[in-house]
């Protein structure tokens, strides 16, 4: 016969698990802004990994500009085209943010 306030093993998992706290995303967090927070450095690695490239072909492409070269239309191309793809980076961390900030 069972004692009064006792509880089996199956009872006391069940009120050990109601008093726990449910997992997910911390209150006052909405689901998508919690699954965007746990990826954010994998998400921004392509656009860091490409920001250090083109500083670093920009800085070759300056110092032979700054070196007077006799032909220097490569340099400036390849400025001009690494400031269109810091254009484009920069839109799309935008609209990625205004998109978070939306949901």
């Amino acid at each position: 016969m069972r004692r009064a306030g006792s509880l089996t093993l199956s009872e006391s998992s069940i009120a050990r698990s109601a008093t726990q706290r449910p997992s997910g995303p911390p209150r006052g967090v909405s689901l998508p802004l919690a699954i965007h927070t746990e990826s954010v450095t994998m998400r921004y690695f392509p656009f860091i990994l490409i920001t250090v490239v083109l500083i670093a072909l920009d800085w070759a492409a300056l110092h032979d500009i700054a070196k007077s070269e006799p032909d220097l239309w490569a340099e400036w191309i390849t400025i001009a085209a690494s400031g269109l793809i810091f254009g484009v980076m920069l839109g799309i961390i935008m609209r990625s943010k205004r998109k978070i900030r939306n949901t």
